[in-house]
């Protein structure tokens, strides 16, 4: 039974991802607006410090995370290549390029992951159609 519930939470979760990434609004211009928009949110969710989530040389978890749910959003929204997100985050590009593939791989399998990017994708979303 538990395995049954497990199931029908995960394909619940897919649906939702699915359909607020399909139903996104379409963020308008300018670009780093909307940028430093998801980043300040992103660090707010995850209790990060923006200075320190922007900065290359702390790897606290916290900022880490939030470094590359952001970069993650950034991404999937705007398609900004590897080497403008490193300039953006102070890393190297092939590190952007680890960061994105880990939260999307992530993204697969965790449960948690997935409530997250729910309700992040809510405050963006949010974002785009309040502007």
């Amino acid at each position: 039974m538990d395995q049954i519930k497990r199931l029908v939470n995960e394909a619940v979760r897919e649906m939702l991802i699915s359909d607020l990434d399909r139903d996104r609004p379409t963020p308008l211009q300018p670009h780093e607006d909307y940028v430093w928009h998801i980043i300040n949110l992103v660090v707010e969710y995850y209790d990060a410090d923006i200075l320190e989530t922007l900065s290359s040389s702390n790897r606290h978890k916290t900022n880490m995370l939030a470094k590359q749910v952001a970069m993650f959003f950034i991404r999937k929204d705007y398609g900004y290549d590897s080497p403008t997100l490193g300039k953006i985050f102070n890393i190297d590009r092939t590190t952007v390029i680890y960061a994105i593939k880990k939260i999307d791989q992530w993204m697969g399998f965790d449960p948690q992951m997935q409530i997250e990017y729910i309700e992040l994708r809510k405050l963006i979303n949010n974002i785009y159609e309040t502007r």
